[in-house]
């Protein structure tokens, strides 16, 4: 019997170790370029480059690119066959001996200017005799004509309108081996502005100071120049608000209380977050003590009882209030549509009514009935009596976060005046007594007030009105009162009150 042995080979995907699938390594010149990889590549197989310093993503699927590092760089490779049956990983290393161009800033403006930008290279190997290697600067392509110029110190003037330009560095011992890079114009930042989120109409441009009450959020934005954008990498931000990554023209920054300052390219703005530390003042001013110290110099008559029954007080009082009351607030605001701050003031003042009140018998019609009945008097009386009073209400305000800043506010003052004839009687038999009277009771008054520029005032006349008292008394009238009614008043003249007239207009004067 034959045995038959039958071998299977199953394909077997693996990965082989790195192999020359990059090339040698190199050196040579940025400008000029350098192939990277093998001479005779497989055709079949797939090539995929990291993105590194001088290759573009372009690039990342040749089998043999030419690169253009800045400086020396290493090239990192993946190499798969069609059917990824196996993955080859190598590198190479470039090293450039003459490369790389860099500029600061990295645009000029249009505006003819010298000594806008300055170029410099990044590599430049010595010489045998350990001195940088000579070389020239030149305007390698002006497509736009821009008309800028360089000189052999690397700087960077002119430049009459907007584009791109190619600054190349060429060795002078070999034209060949040169670096290159392109030069934006009019691409620069016009002017950084910055606002107030919660108020874009309070904004500072550069070289001012935005001023915000309190934490907040402000917003930064650069302005290009005339008919230009920011490319990739533009503006260059600094200072101590950052913009999120890929440096984009506008952002929104969050601050609390404190300085921050923001620049844009040449641009600068300064951010300052401060308390608005309000003040409050509430004060009572007591008068008790000027009461008493009035009091001191007066030398009242004496009133008889009967006198204080019918016309009273006598001789006539003033009265005062017992306090003025003040209040004053102040605090820091931000200024209505401007980057400065303000303040926000308000005062008030309050003098209740003051008063002065006095009543005075008239000698020539005030008598005693003769009456021959043991222990029975009569009396009669005639009097005028007044008093009027005054009273003071202030309130003030100024606000420069408001369109109109100017102090502002209200002032009231009251004046009333009351003026009383009346009649009296007495009847008093033994220790039992009556006495009655009418009166005729006139009013009036008048308001002033100061509102928006303007005095105003309004009258008023309440009328006179009559009213009759009586009173059942024991012992005296001034002591102790048993029973006493009055009635009324009654309204005999009838009142009327004017409307608010202009009595000043101070804007007028």
């Amino acid at each position: 019997m034959r045995k038959i042995l039958i071998i299977l080979f199953v394909g077997v995907s693996f990965s082989l170790a790195a192999q020359n699938y990059a090339g040698e390594n190199r050196e040579g010149c940025s400008g000029t370029g350098i192939e990277i990889g093998i001479p005779d590549p497989n055709p079949e197989y797939c090539y995929k480059w990291g993105i590194a310093n001088g290759l573009t993503a372009e690039q990342i699927h040749q089998q043999r690119p030419v690169v253009k590092p800045s400086e020396t760089t290493t090239y990192s490779v993946t190499v798969t066959d069609p059917d990824f049956s196996f993955r080859a990983v190598d590198e190479v290393e470039v090293t450039v001996d003459f490369g790389g161009v860099k500029f600061a800033p990295k645009y000029i403006l249009p505006n003819g200017e010298n000594n806008q930008s300055k170029a410099t290279l990044i590599v430049n190997k010595l010489s045998l005799g350990g001195l940088p290697r000579p070389f020239t600067w030149t305007v390698e392509s002006d497509p736009n004509n821009t008309k800028c110029e360089i000189d052999q110190s690397g700087w960077i003037s002119k430049g009459e309108s907007g584009g791109n330009v190619t600054i190349r560095a060429t060795l002078d011992e070999n034209d060949a081996c040169f670096a290159e890079e392109i030069i934006d114009v009019n691409v620069g930042v016009k002017d950084l502005v910055v606002r107030d989120v919660s108020d874009h109409t309070r904004v500072a441009h550069d070289k001012d100071t935005l001023y915000i009450v309190g934490a907040g959020s402000v917003e930064f934005e650069a302005i290009p120049n005339e008919e230009s954008s920011f490319p990739q990498g533009q503006p260059e931000w600094t200072g101590d608000l950052s913009p999120p990554p890929g440096n984009e023209f506008i952002f929104i920054s969050s601050i609390g209380t404190g300085t921050y300052t923001v620049s844009a390219g040449e641009r600068t703005v300064t951010v300052i977050s401060v308390d608005a530390n309000p003040i409050s003042v509430a004060a009572n001013i007591d008068l008790a003590g000027l009461k008493k110290f009035s009091e001191m110099f007066k030398k009242p008559k004496e009133p008889t009882p009967d006198e204080v029954t019918f016309c009273s007080p006598i001789p006539p009082e003033v009265t005062l209030p017992a306090a003025i009351s003040i209040g004053i607030t102040s605090e820091v605001v931000p200024k209505y549509k401007s980057p400065d701050i303000g303040d926000k003031n308000s005062v008030s003042l309050t003098l209740p009514a003051i008063g002065v009140s006095g009543c005075l018998p008239l000698p020539c019609c005030s008598a005693t009935f003769p009456i021959p009945v043991p222990g029975v008097t009569a009396k009669y009386y005639v009097y005028l009596r007044g008093s009027a009073g005054l009273s003071f209400n202030i309130n003030i305000a100024r606000d420069e976060s408001l369109e109109s800043d100017a102090w502002d506010g209200q002032a009231k003052m009251s004046g009333s005046a009351e003026v009383a004839a009346g009649a009296a009687f007495d009847l008093s038999v033994g220790l039992l007594g009556f006495t009655g009277g009418a009166e005729a009771v006139a009013k009036a008054g008048v308001d002033v007030r100061y509102n928006d520029t303007k005095l105003e005032y309004q009258a008023y006349w309440g009328g006179v009105q009559a009213i009759l008292k009586g009173t059942l008394y024991y012992m005296s009238p001034s002591e102790t009162i048993q029973f006493g009614v009055t009635k009324g008043p009654w309204q005999v003249v009838d009142g009327d009150k004017s409307n608010w007239s202009l009595l000043l207009d101070f804007t007028s004067l």
